[in-house]
């Protein structure tokens, strides 16, 4: 379910997401194996892209390269579902 919310919000936005498989970009396979999240660089996304991120508490960062840096964490929406139930219980 929430992917699908970050596919809407992204759809309308002109932006490239970049995905390098871990064999050929062995630091962000590294980095992307740490629980805090993962890593995605984004170009070309327009202010109020950014904005709304900020707004989903996607933490972002420039890179020495210039890049911007994403990291987010995504987590199912059915144990929430659950954990709200059980307390209702």
């Amino acid at each position: 379910m929430r992917q699908r919310r970050w596919i809407e919000l992204l759809k309308d936005y002109d932006c490239i997401i970049q995905y390098h498989p871990g064999k050929a970009n062995a630091v962000a396979d590294a980095l992307s194996r740490k629980s805090v999240g993962s890593l995605a660089a984004i170009r070309g996304c327009e202010r109020q892209l950014l904005e709304d991120l900020r707004s989903l508490q996607v933490h972002m960062r420039v890179l020495d390269s210039g890049a911007l840096a994403a990291n987010f964490r995504v987590q199912p929406d059915l144990v929430g579902r659950i954990k709200a139930l059980q307390r209702t219980i």
